[in-house]
């Protein structure tokens, strides 16, 4: 397999993919009571999303489906025993009242909405826990919040992201890999198009919301990719490969190899309309954040809640 090099060197599109098998119809997803209804984890140290104080989650499970998605792997078996991922989706329909009942718990928290589950999955439309639990922060003395989707269904709730109660609170990270239908087709068949998640994010963006794009994982694109994400959000973050080229054969046709995407991550903050102060990558600028007033990014304040510290033997560990 070869790859296209522009005349600057900057690797983009490889020259040939491989068939596409026929989408399938979205799988049909079990839904269930989650048995463990508190929404709220706090942090420790090795925490992949250790710079938020806490992850909040209204769901378990992922209907989207998509192919890289790394949470099946930090779930060992669990979801074979529920059918496979992105084959069920538990509900915590008791969390809000729980957050409720806990609101100290997130009082000048950073937190992160979801780590393991996407809060606007394509049944919150009716379940509507995300919202009801946006409700209760904006009455909160919380901090800050990131929420990062691959659904449009984020756009429903700006009225809530744009009130007194959440105003320069909020963050919205909109997850979108590429900018190619073909590369849609073949790695997240049942997630919202690309051109559709860009448009969410513009529509974001003009109402006053900050904005990101995660490119989490960056998959092979267009040279509009960066024109787009420049147009559509405030800053653009490039997550760290999970599944290079290198090393998983089946996702390679769609992935850059490590070199590939280290000279991409470097050009990045040259394309028009971003800039060094409009591009982040890696797990240490994931917890960064968009400053409106001198429009560039900043890293987070030092964490205000840490988890209880275990005994052992007797002696605190």
């Amino acid at each position: 397999m070869t790859t296209t090099i522009r005349d600057d060197g900057l690797p983009l599109l490889r020259q040939a993919f491989p068939a596409i098998p026929a989408i399938d119809r979205r799988p049909k997803v079990a839904i269930s009571e989650a048995k463990t209804q508190r929404p709220l984890i706090i942090q420790g140290k090795n925490s992949f999303v250790s710079q938020f104080d806490g992850t909040l989650a209204t769901y378990s499970g992922c209907p989207y489906k998509c192919k890289y998605c790394y949470v099946p792997d930090i779930l060992f078996d669990l979801p074979g025993k529920q059918g496979g991922w992105g084959n069920y989706l538990n509900t915590r329909s008791r969390s809000v009242e729980w957050l409720s009942d806990h609101i100290d718990a997130v009082e000048g928290a950073s937190l992160f909405l979801s780590a393991t589950t996407d809060p606007y999955n394509p049944y919150e439309g009716k379940q509507k826990l995300t919202r009801r639990l946006l409700e209760v922060l904006a009455g909160s003395k919380m901090g800050f919040l990131l929420i990062s989707t691959r659904g449009t269904l984020v756009e429903r709730d700006i009225d809530l992201f744009t009130s007194d109660g959440l105003r320069g609170r909020v963050e919205i990270g909109i997850s979108i890999p590429s900018d190619l239908l073909t590369v849609h087709s073949a790695i997240e068949p049942y997630a919202p198009a690309y051109a559709r998640r860009f448009e969410v994010a513009r529509h974001l963006r003009e109402a006053g919301v900050p904005v990101r794009i995660h490119a989490a994982p960056l998959a092979i694109h267009s040279e509009e990719f960066y024109a787009l994400a420049a147009g559509a959000a405030n800053w653009l973050w490039i997550d760290e490969p999970e599944y290079s080229a290198d090393e998983d054969p089946a996702l390679a046709p769609w992935f850059y190899t490590d070199e590939e995407l280290q000279e991409l991550v470097r050009q990045a903050p040259l394309r028009p309309g971003l800039g060094p102060a409009c591009v982040g990558y890696g797990k240490q600028r994931f917890g960064w954040r968009w400053d409106s007033e001198r429009e560039c990014i900043m890293p987070p304040p030092s964490r205000v809640k840490f988890p209880p510290e275990k005994r052992k033997g007797g002696h605190l560990g």
